[in-house]
């Protein structure tokens, strides 16, 4: 969270996107393949697949204002939403990796939501997006992806906790 007081719609967008981010587990490189290949019950998405789905799913710079995306094209087709997770992760890039390109996308989300005008937020963004998604301002689109890492990031705590891990040391 940051410390800087809320002046303008685009500091109550990153405030509250970057709150959401900030709550990724920690130590997730540390995990063996085998932990990042759990699942919290058959059938659902591991570790692996999630935060590289986060990482993909987060750079909403191209949403926002036409950025270019950070995403590498190769991840984009491991982890999106029409993909299945793979039950043995060959071909995922590290853990490591997908931590750096998820802090890459939030970078540039937060550039492009900075450099948008409080007008702007309440417009559709007019890029190709699905219909459920078209329909929204960009302001409800930034709170709608906050919303979508706190979704997974849960995911991730359950199965952490399957595993006898703590999401974060300090907890």
């Amino acid at each position: 969270m940051s410390k800087e007081p809320i002046k303008t719609l685009a500091d109550a967008a990153v405030s509250v996107y970057m709150g959401n981010a900030g709550w990724m587990p920690q130590g997730l490189a540390e995990l063996t393949k085998e932990e990042l290949l759990t699942r919290p019950s058959k059938g659902r998405s591991h570790l692996w697949w999630i935060v590289g789905h986060l990482a993909t799913s987060s750079d909403i710079g191209p949403m926002m204002n036409g950025s270019a995306s950070v995403i590498p094209e190769e991840y984009k087709k491991l982890f999106d939403m029409e993909t299945a997770p793979s039950d043995t992760g060959d071909g995922y890039p590290s853990m490591s990796e997908l931590m750096e390109v998820f802090k890459k996308a939030l970078d540039n989300s937060c550039a492009a939501i900075k450099a948008l005008s409080d007008e702007q937020f309440n417009q559709k963004t007019g890029a190709e997006l699905p219909e459920f998604l078209a329909q929204m301002s960009r302001f409800e689109l930034v709170v709608g992806f906050g919303a979508h890492i706190s979704y997974h990031i849960g995911q991730m705590v359950t199965i952490l906790r399957k595993l006898d891990k703590k999401p974060w040391p300090d907890m």
